[in-house]
């Protein structure tokens, strides 16, 4: 999958990233680096809005889950179970998310997706604005098989 079909499907199943102007900065199956201008995230304290951090944070790691999927040919729906943020500092410009596949993980999260209809899988991403991290969140994320509907 292309950075550019990412992106496009990204904006079609998740609306939201397409309101927040969110652009790919690199996608691969190891990592996902996404960005966002702070004009369409400000709050009432012309910072960033919290929950503009936080979707970011999801989005780069369901983005992940999802390159790496198909780049392992799993046909699977991606959704966020559980997620944990810690927000770190206000962020007054724009903002990055970084989110990497915890690489002893995958071969467990595969196996079991290959036996059950789901797997969960926890992913960690951060935000960082103008040099400085700003959030770091923990997600629990679910594949859902596509045959298993």
């Amino acid at each position: 999958m292309s950075p550019q079909q990412l992106l496009e499907e990204m904006y079609r199943q998740i609306p939201l990233s397409a309101a927040m102007q969110v652009a790919i900065l690199a996608a691969d199956e190891s990592q996902v680096r996404l960005a966002a201008p702070l004009a369409p995230n400000l709050n009432h304290c012309a910072s960033v809005f919290g929950g503009s951090l936080l979707s970011l944070a999801i989005l780069s790691s369901w983005a992940l889950l999802r390159v790496a999927l198909q780049s392992a040919a799993v046909a699977a729906r991606v959704v966020i179970q559980d997620a944990q943020a810690e927000f770190l500092r206000p962020a007054d410009a724009g903002f990055e998310a970084i989110s990497r596949l915890p690489e002893a993980d995958w071969p467990r999260f595969l196996y079991t997706l290959e036996r059950h209809p789901r797997a969960r899988i926890l992913l960690p991403a951060e935000v960082v604005s103008a040099g400085q991290r700003v959030l770091r969140q923990r997600g629990v994320f679910v594949a859902l098989r596509e045959d298993s509907r």
